[in-house]
């Protein structure tokens, strides 16, 4: 139980992210081979035997989203994330998008809760209506915020709560 409450996790496998410069293998698109450890607790005879063992799991770079939807793309530009006619972005982009990050687990700035990505808009901040104001994400971010939006023309990514299990 500890090592799934300290560590990055997956079933009953474990990595520690303390070391894994030494572990880890890139496999471009956004996403890292990372070496962990496999733990289960199994039969044997009259007693019980732990089986520890070594495994490896794909996990998603860290870093911020925008860089992790470039890197998918296989893209520098910021461009890339914009709509047509004035970016490149098309509606097969956001599909893959969609489908690569669909319940990606997301943390927004000054939320410790983390977000579920869910979806990706077909427009950029500054022409998708905000569902419960009426207004564009662009107008309400700076409304918040006090700030403007760095890339106003960028789509939008639609995320959930996410709702954390208590042990």
């Amino acid at each position: 139980m500890e090592p799934s409450m300290r560590y990055s996790y997956n079933v009953r496998s474990f990595f520690i992210e303390d070391d894994q410069d030494a572990r880890t293998g890139d496999l471009r698109n956004g996403l890292r081979l990372w070496q962990g450890y496999f733990q289960s607790v199994r039969p044997a005879g009259n007693s019980m035997m732990i089986n520890f063992d070594i495994t490896t799991g794909v996990v998603f770079e860290g870093g911020p989203l925008i860089d992790l939807c470039l890197k998918h793309l296989h893209a520098n530009d910021i461009k890339a994330l914009v709509p047509r006619p004035n970016g490149m972005f098309h509606d097969r982009d956001r599909y893959g998008l969609q489908h690569f990050m669909y319940g990606l687990r997301i943390h927004t700035f000054g939320q410790y809760i983390p977000r579920v990505v869910r979806k990706f808009t077909d427009s950029g901040a500054n022409k998708t209506i905000h569902k419960y104001t009426g207004k564009t994400v662009a107008q309400y971010h700076h409304e918040i915020t006090g700030q403007p939006l760095r890339y106003p023309d960028v789509i939008c990514v639609e995320v959930r709560q996410c709702h954390l299990r208590k042990s």
